[in-house]
């Protein structure tokens, strides 16, 4: 288990931000409730059984936002057979903006030439500028397979 934080605060009071392999900025816009996700499925010469990947961009500027929720789905297979693949990936960049609550989270699998039966990854970032960060959670999770078998793998890295 790796935990890996990083956290930069200018212009901009968060109250709670929980973001997985997810970027966030403030300029001229209070965000109340914004969730993102991205995940990301590339599979080469290999049998993905179950991958998820969402993907959200929220892009907003001298704007309120109570709720914003964006969804996007992408599937790239390449000599590969995928039985499941939901690909979703949010994005958030505000300017000048108090954000109360942000959860985003980021998913990335690659696949060369190996089976993945279950594979979960997490990746967070959180950058804020002249603002005070009460609670702040970073995950971020890799996996790279090649010719390999892998059931299950699971890792976490904060930053």
């Amino acid at each position: 288990d790796v935990t890996f934080e990083t956290v930069t605060a200018t212009n901009a009071d968060i109250e709670s931000t929980d973001v997985t392999s997810k970027t966030v900025t403030t300029t001229d816009a209070d965000i109340k409730s914004t969730t993102a996700t991205f995940d990301t499925v590339t599979a080469t010469d290999a049998d993905i059984q179950s991958s998820t990947v969402t993907s959200e961009t929220v892009t907003t500027t001298d704007a309120d936002i109570q709720s914003t929720t964006v969804t996007s789905e992408t599937v790239t297979a390449t000599d590969a057979d995928i039985q499941s693949t939901d690909v979703t990936s949010e994005t958030v960049t505000t300017t000048d903006a108090d954000i109360q609550s942000t959860t985003v989270t980021s998913e990335t699998v690659t696949a060369t030439d190996a089976d993945i039966q279950s594979t979960t990854v997490t990746s967070e970032t959180v950058t804020a500028t002249d603002a005070d960060i009460q609670s702040t959670t970073v995950t971020s999770e890799t996996v790279t397979a090649t010719d390999a078998v892998i059931q299950s793998t699971y890792v976490t890295s904060e930053t």
